[in-house]
């Protein structure tokens, strides 16, 4: 035995995964219905592609914790032995609306090989009608950082946004 993994997943809210995978449904009898632009359909076919990486306002809070366990083993050529190398994260993510057009989400976890807390992130979003707001922050760690975003919600115009980004690297605010 060279590699060894185990996760566990959990939810908290059973709704979320139930709402979910019915907009995943929705949205691919939309792109098979008639009328819908070329741009139209490119865009649905990217939410549909990867849901996680659009926010839902319908789902009104979600809690997630994740614990992963890996055992890797492998020969050091130097010391002309077996080494062990064993890694265990806790993850937690979640988010909630504040009202129907305003969402907050994070997410954080703690590694227990290395006893610190790993890459934290915080973002808000806003439904602007036509118009799509986001904030995201990192408070700590190599990739401390926040951005501000603001884009059309057309597909044709999704080039269209203005953001601003500071990171560790540069001055904030």
């Amino acid at each position: 035995l060279t590699n060894f993994g185990l996760s566990f997943d959990y939810s908290l809210n059973p709704k979320a995964a139930k709402s979910r995978n019915n907009n995943i449904d929705s949205l691919r009898k939309e792109m098979t219905g008639a009328g819908m632009t070329p741009e139209q359909a490119q865009a649905l076919a990217r939410i549909s592609s990867d849901p996680n990486a659009f926010v839902d306002f319908n789902i009104p809070w979600n809690l997630a914790a994740s614990f992963s366990f890996n055992m890797a083993k492998s020969f050091n050529s130097s010391t002309r032995r077996m080494q062990s190398q064993i890694t265990s994260t806790l993850n937690l993510h979640g988010d909630f609306s504040v009202t129907p057009k305003w969402k907050v989400t994070f997410q954080s976890g703690y590694d227990f090989k290395q006893k610190e807390v790993v890459m934290t992130s915080f973002n808000i979003y806003r439904d602007l009608h036509c118009w799509d707001m986001s904030f995201g922050w990192m408070p700590f760690g190599r990739f401390r950082s926040y951005n501000v975003t603001i884009r059309a919600k057309a597909s044709i115009l999704q080039d269209l946004k203005l953001t601003k980004r500071a990171s560790s690297g540069g001055s904030y605010f």
